[in-house]
């Protein structure tokens, strides 16, 4: 029976956790025995495969240098001396030879290490260190590592250059006392990031909080950013790997674009109200000027009449026909006077939705339907009036291109804002209609809404129902 079939717990127990390329022969014929499971996997055979190939194939060297080096080791041991490896240098492969004596069996053990992949390892770790320190060292900011203590205090385990040009500390400051960074943050961003650590070491998921920071040295405030992703250390710990920035620039495009969208705003409110009032001094000027020409005119028709009736003088058809136009000519100043400057208006929101729910019903012949939560709502002029010509216009858009049957408009009112919900079962407004350059009614109720702090949307109905839903959100403000 071969040593191989006598022993295998023996080897397998001997090359269990080995990652080195292990081989165990017969010192006496060089027969190959085990190897170790590296062997495997660098050469893709198994051992029988292995035990065809000769020692030369397998190690790169040849039966006579190994058994010379086998009988030194033999040699040793009859000595009584204890055998050490003996280690040689083949090409760039390093061997460690053992002459090992097992009761009647003798083995040898050849440990070999690729010293040309050792050193390509070494190589590439050092590149790789290279590459890290120059991304750190130029990167816009400061690399960190930080954690926090039993008693919840910051601490910082690696701080790299940038610290300097962002905070005006060394890395050796911050890593001394990392209260520091605590005292240069303002205090109500301090203690959100404060409890924002605790939450991304509770749940261990990354961390973004932005603040600021005063750099006195510098008498200057600014606006930081830190991303950070947390990882659980061998020992339990939290240690979070994070980039500190400074976006004060950022920051401060943001509060410009606020500004300048809050001026816009304004701007648009006070177009509105100018627009307003101008269609009120229209529509006076209209109303007492040419309707009270008009009243004159119609009274000077029926003073004529009366005397041709007596004289028998022109037809009288003729004199109905001025008549007739006189009418038509009043009827339409009042119509422009109502568009223009709407007295309903006058009467609050609630009554002037409602007249305009029934006047689209009677106009464009489909079923309007009007609710509100209650029956008088006190608004200032400026948001009735907002609410007024946005359903206005809805109601223009139903009537041009919704083909709807039935059309919903419902007010509620609630102790912080005004919404008001159009709805109608037509064919839906399409995404693109939205972004049209010519879709100057959706962009008029847009800033109507905006002007006044409040949001407008519009959107097609979903599932099984069909038809548009147009909403605005007002905020309720005091009427002065």
């Amino acid at each position: 029976m071969s040593k191989a079939l006598k022993k295998p717990v023996l080897f397998q127990a001997l090359l269990e956790g080995v990652y080195d390329d292990v081989y165990i022969l017969d010192a006496e014929d060089l027969t190959l025995l085990a190897t170790s499971e590296s062997v495997y996997k660098t050469t893709g055979m198994d051992l029988t495969a292995l035990q065809d190939r000769s020692i030369e194939d397998l190690l790169h060297i040849s039966r006579s240098f190994l058994l010379h080096h086998l009988q030194i080791g033999a040699a040793e041991s009859k000595k009584g001396r204890k055998t050490q490896p003996e280690v040689i240098y083949v090409d760039q492969s390093q061997f460690k030879i053992l002459h090992v004596q097992s009761s009647d069996d003798t083995y040898a053990v050849i440990v070999r290490n690729d010293a040309t992949s050792k050193d390509a390892i070494a190589l590439a770790l050092q590149e790789s260190e290279l590459r890290y320190q120059s991304m750190i060292s130029n990167a816009p900011g400061m690399f960190c590592q930080f954690r926090l203590d039993k008693r919840s205090r910051l601490q910082f385990d690696y701080v790299s250059a940038g610290s300097e040009e962002l905070l005006g500390l060394s890395p050796g400051a911050l890593k001394t006392d990392p209260q520091k960074l605590y005292e240069m943050i303002e205090s109500k961003d301090r203690t959100v990031l404060r409890n924002q650590l605790k939450q991304s070491r509770k749940e261990v998921r990354p961390l973004n909080w932005s603040g600021r920071v005063w750099i006195d040295a510098w008498k200057d405030t600014k606006w930081v950013n830190l991303r950070s992703t947390p990882k659980t250390l061998a020992s339990g710990d939290i240690q979070w790997d994070g980039f500190l920035t400074n976006i004060s620039k950022t920051m401060q495009e943001k509060f410009d674009l606020e500004a300048s969208r809050q001026r816009l705003s304004d701007l648009t409110a006070h177009m509105n109200h100018i627009r307003e009032d101008e269609r009120h001094r229209i529509a006076c000027e209209i109303h007492d000027d040419l309707g009270g020409n008009m009243t004159a005119i119609k009274l000077g028709l029926s003073a004529i009449r009366q005397s041709v009736e007596e004289k028998k003088g022109l037809p009288e058809a003729k004199i109905n026909h001025v008549e007739t136009i006189v009418d038509g000519t009043y009827e339409a100043i009042h119509r422009i006077c109502s568009d223009l400057r709407p007295n309903i208006i006058e009467l609050g929101i609630v009554e002037a939705l409602s007249w305009q729910s029934n006047e689209f019903e009677k106009q464009a012949n489909i079923p309007c339907k009007f609710l509100s939560n209650a029956q008088e709502i006190d608004a200032p002029r400026s948001h009735a009036m907002a609410l007024f010509r946005i359903c206005q216009e809805a109601m223009n858009n139903i009537a041009k291109y919704a083909e709807a049957t039935q059309v919903f408009v419902n007010l509620e009112v609630s102790d912080s804002h005004l919404k008001m919900l159009i709805l109608d079962n037509g064919i839906g407004i399409k995404p693109v209609d939205k972004i049209k350059e010519n879709s100057f009614g959706l962009r008029g109720m847009q800033e109507r809404a905006s002007a006044l702090n409040g949001q407008f949307k519009i959107s097609r109905l979903r599932g099984d129902k069909k038809g548009t839903k147009v909403s605005v959100t007002l905020p309720r403000v005091e009427v002065q």
